[in-house]
């Protein structure tokens, strides 16, 4: 890289389409041209308020390193740059693990029952007992299925198989605890891994009224630890020692236990062995010629771990593969679509006024690329000079909400894949991180699925107005290189009118009339949803078009279902009849099986609030719930426990305010109306009216854009820059100003315009030009 060539940028639109950056330290050298002039608050960066915080702009990539190694600090990460090696820190943090009101597998604890997504099993060893076949059933379905009446059924038949509680010796409670921890090795997913939820369901059957002993609780703490010790210990043939065979696999193995443990905390079971690793590994875990003094470096675990004794922090302290100390970092991409609640985008940033080096640190890919983000913003060019208002300045940077989001209807008119890749670029310049793509509608499926092509075939408008499984790729990559999570919906039951040009058989009230009976717009037509045929239908549809996308997250809709379509559907009624259900127990098992499909195949459902709010249908705890209806309606959605999404109609619908679209219609008013301003947008309060708990239940917000009136010629001008109100509210949190946020606005609008994007202006040239002067009140 040349200074004296690359302005800051250039250098940031360089980063974004590299597919790989290196997390660590990154020196910007600014070019001879560059000007700096010192100034107190930093009020043209997007979402850089008045405590430090930063927000929005553009993406990185060519960042050279050398070879890399972890140390181990006690609290906060660095990096030494030195003549021959670059030394990589990761930070030590603790995130977030899970809670219970209740311990049940405390010594002194109560039962207590939750519901998690599954993953794949590691069944119990097998053995000489005649009992083995089913005690390996019980424990594989057991640990996997995310519905607690199967579960429960499941508990039921493992306890019993040896005719009561009472029955099972120690060494049966010791064989099974094996069960979990090599279940944990193999698969373990987190905090919501559903092997935690059988071990709430299970603890409750051996607890002892007459002693605070709970023996399954002791059998686990007792077998997990000495697995894990096990795993590290240096002399084990299946141990994290650099030199073992098979090595990487059971690094992954033994950090794969160390999160379980972890998490077993939240049960009330405190294991020593995670507390005293450094005992059982030693220096042995390193490369002794690269690791002078290593006993040093690793006691920071044993002042770290303990305070949370949550494993994710332990996982922090080690390599991501390999035990001589050499990591290897993740992409951008790869961390764009990783779980939510995983994502690292914090950075510091350091820009000097004498004109040295900048620095940029983070310990991770997507923070430096939000950090690259917010250096690009700080940058002018005028008359071939490069100069800075914000300088010297010092920000340390992290968003307030891990889902920060757009929402784009391709389904009422098709948007060619240049007007979405348009659309992401700019996301990512105000670090929206995920795409939620509404993909198809009743109007058209534009969407080929593979095993289901004859749905696009005759649902789309045109055979150009497509994605194929090689444009979602395209996109979904060209997504996640800028830090983006493509978050995908079909909507059933309701919305799926097309699905009858090539399934007539699956669809109740096809363009029945007046479609305002069956509808809520036009052209009626809803899946039969009573239909055994049908459920199987959807369920394959939904794993099949799921599969496409690589984000933990897809979406099944579930809004505005019309009743009186499955009244007037004989098909329907003849079905609910034949099985004795009523509409809501149809609904609940063509729903559930829905879920579990999509569970099959590693993704956590989200569905619309009317799921939870206005049917009585089984959601699994990990379902996250999209708010729209009304911004009042986010404290019930919160009072049932369930994570949310703000994407309230009364804030963020960029739709409202522009007219009616249906004909015959000489009111002319859109059902939303008045039309949404940004600064209406900017004043919600994502956590107005909730507990301390319920706070932490928002993942975040996000606008929404349903197409009715909008295409590709208005696209831009409908979104921007009102979208990156939301943007920073989710990202700084609220209570920002407006009237200071006004001129931060008009700065990102400019940018755009000039990087291919039409941004409408929010005032007149001469009000942008002179910030204050045309407020309300000036």
């Amino acid at each position: 890289m040349d200074p004296n060539s690359t302005s800051p940028n250039e250098l940031v639109a360089r980063y974004s389409e590299a597919e790989t950056v290196l997390a660590g330290s990154l020196n910007l050298s600014l070019p001879s041209s560059v000007c700096t002039r010192a100034t107190s608050a930093s009020d043209m960066v997007l979402g850089l308020g008045s405590e430090g915080r930063s927000e929005k702009q553009e993406p990185p990539g060519m960042i050279s390193s050398n070879a890399r190694r972890y140390r181990v600090c006690p609290n906060t990460l660095t990096l030494d740059n030195g003549p021959t090696n670059t030394w990589y820190y990761r930070e030590c943090r603790v995130p977030l693990i899970r809670h219970y009101d209740n311990r049940p597998c405390s010594l002194e604890g109560d039962s207590s029952m939750s519901s998690s997504p599954c993953s794949a099993p590691t069944p119990m060893p097998p053995g000489g007992d005649p009992d083995d076949n089913l005690l390996h059933q019980a424990f594989f379905m057991g640990s996997t299925t995310k519905n607690d009446e199967v579960r429960k059924t499941w508990a039921d038949s493992l306890v019993y198989s040896k005719q009561n509680p009472s029955n099972w010796t120690d060494n049966d409670l010791q064989e099974l605890s094996r069960a979990f921890a090599f279940r944990a090795i193999d698969t373990y997913e987190g905090p919501f891994d559903s092997l935690l939820d059988f071990i709430l369901v299970l603890c409750p059957y051996f607890r002892d009224p007459s002693s605070k002993k709970n023996p399954l609780a002791n059998a686990l703490e007792h077998e997990v630890g000495n697995i894990f010790s096990f795993t590290w210990k240096a002399e084990s043939e299946e141990s994290v020692n650099p030199q073992t065979a098979h090595h990487d696999r059971y690094v992954a193995g033994a950090l794969n236990l160390a999160k379980f443990m972890g998490d077993l905390f939240g049960l009330g079971l405190h294991i020593e062995a995670l507390r005293h690793l450094v005992i059982h590994a030693g220096p042995s875990l390193w490369d002794d010629s690269d690791w002078s003094g290593s006993e040093i470096y690793m006691t920071a675990i044993t002042q770290i771990v303990p305070s949370a004794l949550n494993s994710r922090s332990l996982y922090d302290f080690l390599p991501e593969r390999g035990g001589s100390g050499q990591g290897t970092p993740k992409s951008i991409s790869e961390e764009a679509v990783a779980a939510i609640e995983s994502r690292a985008e914090a950075y510091t940033l350091t820009v000097p006024a004498d004109g040295s080096e900048a620095v940029l640190t983070a310990s991770s890919s997507l923070g430096l690329f939000r950090g690259l983000t917010t250096f690009g913003q700080l940058w002018y060019d005028l008359d071939g000079a490069t100069y800075s208002l914000q300088a010297p300045i010092s920000i340390n940077d992290s968003p307030a909400y891990p889902y920060r989001g757009f929402m784009l209807d391709t389904a009422r008119n098709y948007f060619p894949i240049a007007d979405i890749k348009r659309t992401l670029d700019a996301m990512s310049w105000v670090k929206i991180n995920t795409l939620h793509w509404h993909v198809v509608d009743s109007q058209s499926f534009p969407l080929v699925v593979p095993g289901f092509n004859v749905i696009s075939e005759k649902g789309a408008y045109h055979s150009k107005a497509i994605y194929t499984p090689a444009d979602v790729k395209e996109i979904v990559d060209y997504a996640a290189a800028r830090g983006i999570d493509v978050l995908a919906e079909i909507d059933t039951p309701g919305h799926t009118s097309i699905i009858h040009h090539s399934f007539p058989e699956h669809i109740a009230c096809f363009e029945a009339a007046p479609w305002t009976q069956f509808a809520n717009e036009p052209p009626a037509g809803q899946l039969r949803l009573a239909s055994p045929a049908t459920v199987n239908f959807t369920a394959s549809l939904l794993s099949a078009a799921s599969q496409l996308f690589p984000s933990k997250f897809f979406s099944t809709g579930g809004d505005e279902i019309n009743a009186n379509c499955y009244r007037q559907d004989p098909q329907t009624q003849r079905d609910l009849a034949a099985q004795g259900k009523t509409l809501e127990q149809a609904l609940d098992t063509f729903t559930q099986a829905s879920h579990r499909a999509l569970a099959s195949v590693g993704k956590t459902p989200v569905v619309w609030q009317e799921m939870l709010l206005d049917h009585n249908v089984t959601l699994s705890k990990d379902t996250v719930i999209m708010v729209w209806i009304s911004s009042q309606n986010v404290a019930a959605v919160a009072r049932e426990g369930h994570r949310l999404v703000h994407a309230a109609s009364d804030f963020f619908y960029l739709d409202c305010g522009g007219g009616g679209w249906v004909g015959a219609n000489t009111n002319g008013n859109s059902w939303c109306d008045p039309f949404k301003t940004w600064q209406k947008s900017y004043s919600f309060n994502p956590v107005a009216g909730l507990t301390e708990a319920q706070k932490k239940l928002v993942l975040g917000g996000q606008h929404l854009l349903w197409a009715e009136q909008a295409g590709p010629s208005n696209l831009d001008s409908i979104v921007w820059p009102r979208a990156a109100s939301s943007a920073e509210l989710f990202w700084t949190g609220p209570g920002g100003n407006a009237r200071t946020a006004l001129p931060r606005l008009h700065d990102i609008a400019y940018r755009f315009v000039q990087r291919g994007v039409r941004a409408i202006p929010l005032q007149p040239e001469w009000c942008a030009l002179r910030p204050g002067k045309c407020d309300l009140d000036a």
